[in-house]
């Protein structure tokens, strides 16, 4: 893995890609470093949901973990009821 300190690691959509697969593997705390403050994808679209969407399937699979049960629609749905952090939340108003 090359270390985020590389120019290749600081990427922001790489890194919000990172997140997601950190996540898909159960790194849930590295994941979420991952998608810190800091985290700025410069070629990101309005509307494009990569960030939120992370954001919230780790909120899932955390809430999931504490319950001590697989996620579930119900606690998806539940976790969506909380928007994401601003830096992270780039969906279109309605």
């Amino acid at each position: 893995m090359e270390s985020m300190s590389s120019p290749m690691g600081q990427g922001g959509r790489l890194r919000a890609l990172r997140a997601r697969a950190a996540m898909e593997v159960g790194q849930h705390e590295f994941a979420e470093m991952l998608l810190s403050e800091d985290l700025v994808v410069s070629d990101l679209r309005e509307g494009e949901r990569i960030l939120g969407e992370t954001w919230w399937e780790l909120q899932a699979r955390k809430e999931a973990r504490a319950l001590r049960c697989a996620v579930t629609d119900e606690i998806r749905a539940r976790v969506r009821d909380v928007a994401p952090p601003p830096h992270l939340d780039f969906r279109q108003a309605d």
